[in-house]
């Protein structure tokens, strides 16, 4: 049989490369046929692999034989990952914590006893990464995430850089490190203010005391 594989890039624009591989079939055995495609960008392979029936000492081309293959290869996700020995692994600056990444998903799982804290600076497209997230900001419990989902590491609704800022509609609660919904509760609190203040005017004037 022969196997035609092109290969294009992301965009089905650009050729990169074609490969072709004739061997013939003896009996029922299949012959297998490997390839190996190293890139940095999405590239879609299309694999076609073509079947000839010997009939005696002549060989004709039977049609439906033939087995078309499509496939997406997808590039190593940068900065999560990094190309090396020609295989998809884990950062290693995640790897000195002893974290799990997952290419598939592209996440990485944060461990219970985890106490760094992971980030993603856009503008530099760089991982950041701090040994010690600060107490009762980040969660104790197993937690995967992505690079879009960084918040998840967070506990007591915070969010942002190493969890420091509290999520939208939220508001640091007085003497505490959680953070809680915002609301206008505090309006009730207006009229006993009010009140407290006459009370105090209406006692210093009695008493004719003054504050020094």
């Amino acid at each position: 049989g022969t196997a035609q594989v092109n290969i294009i890039d992301s965009s089905n624009t650009v050729s990169l490369g074609s490969y072709n591989q004739s061997r013939q079939l003896v009996g029922p055995n299949c012959t297998s046929l490997h390839l190996t495609v190293i890139s940095q960008e999405n590239i879609s392979i299309s694999l076609q692999v073509i079947a000839d029936i010997c009939v005696g000492q002549s060989s004709t081309f039977n049609p439906d034989h033939a087995l078309h293959i499509s496939l997406r290869i997808k590039s190593c996700p940068l900065p999560l990952f990094k190309l090396s020995d020609n295989v998809c692994k884990c950062n290693m600056r995640l790897e000195r914590f002893g974290s799990v990444c997952n290419v598939t998903s592209q996440s990485i799982q944060r461990r219970r006893t985890d106490t760094f804290w992971l980030g993603y600076d856009n503008n530099t497209k760089e991982l950041i990464i701090h040994p010690n997230c600060p107490f009762y900001y980040c969660v104790f419990k197993n937690v995967s995430f992505s690079l879009n989902e960084t918040d998840l590491q967070c506990s007591h609704d915070r969010s942002g850089l190493l969890c420091g800022a509290c999520r939208d509609g939220h508001s640091l609660t007085l003497g505490l490190h959680m953070c809680s919904e915002c609301s206008n509760f505090y309006l009730l609190l207006l009229p006993v203010f009010m009140i407290l203040g006459i009370a105090l005017v209406v006692f210093l004037m009695t008493f004719k005391l003054s504050v020094a």
